[in-house]
C-alpha cells in the first residue's frame, strides 16, 4: 500500500479524534485526552539532547540502571515514564525548567 493512502486504523483514529472534538465542543468532555505511546525510543531521545546516560538520568530523575535497561530493550518504561519521555522528546528545555523548579 502506498504511503499516500490512509489505512483503516488511521481513518478510525481520525474519526475517533473528531468525535472527541465534537464532545468537547458540546461540553461533554473537558480538557484533552492523553495518548500514551506504547513504546518509546529512549536512546534516540537521550542522543537528541547530546547527553550521556548519567546526565540524562540525573537531569530527568531516572536511575541509570533503568535507563540502561530501557535502551537495551530489557524493560519497557512504565506508563508515567513514557509520558515524561514523550514530553522530553518534544520539549526538553521546558521539562528541564519545570523540574528545576520543583
Amino acid at each position: 500500500m502506498s504511503d499516500d493512502v490512509m489505512d483503516s486504523d488511521d481513518f478510525n483514529g481520525l474519526v475517533e479524534g473528531l468525535r472527541d472534538v465534537a464532545d468537547w465542543k458540546q461540553g461533554k468532555r473537558e480538557g484533552f485526552v492523553v495518548h500514551v505511546p506504547e513504546t518509546i525510543d529512549v536512546k534516540s531521545i537521550r542522543l537528541a539532547g547530546n547527553m550521556t546516560q548519567a546526565d540524562f538520568a540525573r537531569t530527568y530523575g531516572f536511575s541509570v540502571s533503568a535507563l540502561r535497561d530501557w535502551e537495551q530493550n530489557r524493560r519497557q518504561p512504565e506508563r508515567s515514564a513514557r509520558i515524561l519521555l514523550a514530553m522530553i522528546a518534544r520539549e526538553p528545555q521546558t521539562v528541564k525548567r519545570v523540574l528545576s523548579e520543583i
